[in-house]
């Protein structure tokens, strides 16, 4: 199974939390076997999104690491639901998919 990156272009304008749950709507709907990834630059921030992301999650992710709470550019495309236990998500990604 290949992994591929999907650059997506967003308007500053639109709803964060729209615009991932219509990339995640698209991953879910998709019938490709390769791994599919969209990836966001939203305000220099970027945000990758898989079939197995949880939007709401990735938006919160976002917030936090526009308002410097984390320190990091990169969110997604997995996000733990317990902040306490915070892991590098890309990390985590790759290494479960290679």
């Amino acid at each position: 199974m290949d992994l591929h990156f999907i650059k997506q272009e967003t308007p500053l304008s639109e709803n964060v939390l729209e615009v991932l749950e219509k990339a995640h709507k698209n991953l879910i709907c998709s019938k490709k076997k390769d791994t599919l990834i969209f990836e966001f630059d939203l305000n220099g921030i970027f945000v990758l999104v898989s079939k197995d992301s949880n939007p709401k999650l990735l938006t919160r992710d976002w917030k936090r690491a526009s308002h410097g709470l984390i320190n990091t550019k990169i969110v997604g495309p997995y996000s733990e639901e317990d902040l306490g236990n915070k892991k590098h998500d890309l990390q985590k990604f790759l290494s479960t998919n290679h």
